[in-house]
Formats: structure tokens, sequence, C-alpha cells
């Protein structure tokens, strides 16, 4: 539904008045993002920078290293200057675009560096060298892009880079050798505390945005993985309470004392705590697949259902359909794992369909309810 029918219906049933609803349209009229303009922008620079690069990239050989270094040194000063330059214009767009792309030419300057020297490696410090001399450049963004491209990149690398240290191995056999994911889970945690750090901060708002949505994107994925991966072969037996454990409760019961004092949201801190204790769960019963299974379908629930009492409590529609529809498709998944048979399964999913209709019949007549009140009130006043 548009928003020329939204606005006809509120005057149907009398929320507002017709010069509200023309106040409403000519203002979202002129906040309306030219998309197309942004394309074209990125179109255009996508396609000059391959243009160069295929140039250059003909003719690679025939350039003496000299040339390419000096070339590749004046580019990125001249980016660089550009990037400060178009700060006073408060063109954020553009701003933006070259931002991306004095970013890329510090990636280029790496490569171009390591092949003209003939430095070779085989791990990644190459990109955590670049999330390294990038950290300067977050503060300078304006939206999350940058960020959210920058924090993959400086987790993996960094942790490929510390797997070459002995120390770094005892720490992965003391968070994950007797705990399930105790390593992702801690870099969570991490996550979580450097989003706590940075939400008052509005010189950062583009990075805290790009770890609210790597948080969220992470806690996603590990429940995904408990529920239908770590769940049919874990075979680790942790015992009755591995100390990973009562360290990672040690973090959650610290991001609770910051939720008090409004620097995380208590939805993340009862994620994490639930993959936390899901997770020890899991590594304390073994190879039990019947239980991995009800652990798992647990799991995944009770997520679900703590992001439909966030939506609900934040009054957002869309991520509350998003969650009762993965709640159902989850509850789906359920019915093929627990029955054997076409029988039993179609007579529970028949079962658990009249259960969702008549769920359905309430919810619309108790909105229905609710708006014939409301209508109610506006024809008293």
């Amino acid at each position: 539904m548009n928003l020329q029918k939204k606005l006809a219906e509120w005057q149907q049933h009398k929320l507002i008045t017709a010069k509200q609803a023309k106040a409403i349209g000519e203002f979202e009229a002129k906040a309306g993002k030219p998309v197309l303009s942004y394309l074209l922008w990125a179109l255009s620079a996508l396609f000059i920078g391959v243009g160069i690069i295929s140039l250059i990239a003909a003719n690679w050989q025939s350039i003496p290293a000299a040339v390419k270094l000096i070339a590749d040194f004046t580019l990125l000063t001249l980016c660089g200057w550009a990037v400060f330059y178009t700060r006073d214009w408060q063109k954020q767009y553009l701003n933006e675009a070259l931002l991306l792309l004095y970013a890329l030419l510090i990636l280029a300057t790496i490569g171009l560096i390591a092949q003209v020297y003939q430095l070779q490696s085989h791990d990644y410090r190459a990109f955590f060298a670049w999330s390294v001399l990038c950290i300067p450049l977050l503060p300078l963004s304006c939206y999350r892009a940058l960020s959210w491209v920058w924090l993959p990149v400086f987790i993996f690398s960094g942790l490929d880079l510390l797997d070459n240290f002995s120390w770094y191995h005892s720490w992965q056999g003391f968070i994950s050798g007797d705990y399930p994911a105790g390593e992702y889970l801690f870099i969570l945690f991490l996550i979580a505390f450097a989003y706590a750090a940075t939400c008052r901060r509005e010189v950062l708002k583009p990075f805290n945005l790009a770890l609210r949505d790597w948080l969220v994107i992470g806690a996603a994925v590990l429940t995904v993985y408990l529920d239908f991966f770590l769940g049919y072969h874990s075979g680790i037996h942790a015992g009755i309470f591995p100390p990973a454990a009562i360290f990672l409760i040690c973090l959650a019961a610290i991001l609770a004392i910051l939720n008090i004092r409004r620097a995380l949201s208590l939805f993340d801190v009862w994620i994490l705590a639930s993959l936390t204790v899901f997770a020890w769960m899991f590594g304390f019963i073994g190879r039990y697949n019947v239980l991995n299974e009800l652990l798992g379908f647990i799991l995944t629930l009770s997520v679900l259902a703590l992001l439909l009492v966030y939506a609900y409590r934040f009054g957002n529609a869309k991520l509350m359909n998003l969650a009762a529809v993965l709640i159902a498709f989850r509850v789906f998944g359920g019915y093929l794992q627990v029955f054997g048979s076409l029988t039993a399964t179609g007579f529970g999913l028949i079962f658990s369909g009249l259960i969702f209709l008549a769920l359905m019949i309430i919810w619309k007549k108790v909105t229905s309810s609710a708006l014939f009140a409301l209508r109610e009130k506006s024809h008293d006043k």
C-alpha cells in the first residue's frame, strides 16, 4: 500500500484531515531520496575506475616500478585532499564516495608495494594492515558503508594473524575446547561492548550502526549454526560448568549493567545470554541427537520470541511480521523433524494450521475493536 492510499484510508477513518493529508504528502515528496541520481553516481565512479584499471593492466609490464609507485602515491594524495576538500561543500554522498575510493586506493597501494618488492604472504596480513590504516577514516564517514565492510575484514584478518602465535592457541583451547562456538560468542560479546562504548558518540554513529548490524547478523548466524549444524554433530561433553561458560556469563552480566546505564538494549543482552546458555547445554549433553534437535528448536523459537517482543515494544510492524513468519517456518520444520510418517505429520500440520487460523481471527477482532474505539473517540471530540 503506497502513501496516497494510506492517507486516503486515514482520512476515511477520520484519523487526519484533508489539510493534514496534503501536508504529509508534500513533505514526503520533498524528503524522497533521488535513488536514480545516487545510482548514476555510483555507476559512473565504477565504470571510470574499472576503465582506468583496465588501461593500466594492459600496459603493466612495461611501466617502471618507480613510475608505478609515484603515480600511485600521487593519486592517493589527490584523493585524500579531495576527501577533506569536499567536506566543506555539504555534499555528503560525494564525500562518502571519495572516502570509499580512498580506502580502496589504500588497499591497492598495499598490493602494489607487495608486487614491486616481491613481498609474499600466506595469510591475510595485507587486509589487516589495510584495516589498521583505515581506522582514521571511520570518524570521517557519514554513512555506514565503509564501517560495514571494515569490521568483518578487521576481525577475520586479525584472527588469521593471531593464529601465528602460540598464546592464541592456548586461548582458543580455553574458550572453545570444552565449549561449543565459544570463540564466536566471545567475538559477539566484543562487538556488543564496542557498540555500547560508541553509542553516545555522534562522530562514530555510522560505525555504531555497523556494529549493531553485524551484532544482529552474527547472532542470527550463530543461532542457525547451533540449531541446524552443531545440534546434529555435537560431540563435546563439557562437564558440569566449563570455565569458558563462567567467563561468558560474566560478560553477559557486565552487559546487563551497561544496559542499566542505557548503553545497550535489553534485547541484545538477552539474545547473547540465551546463546551462551544454549551453547553450554549443547556441550553438556554431547551426542544425543533427539535432545540436540529439541534444544535447537527451543533456541530458535526463544530468539525469535525475543525479537517479536522487541518489535512489539517499539511498534515495528514489519519486524513483528518477519518474526511471526520465521516462527511459523521453524514450527513447520519442527514437525518434519519430529514426525516420522506422513500421516502423523499431516495431522500435526492440520492441528497447527487450525490454531494459527484461530489466533488470526482473534487478532483481527482485537484490532477491529481497537479501531472502532479510536473512531468513536475521534467522533466524541
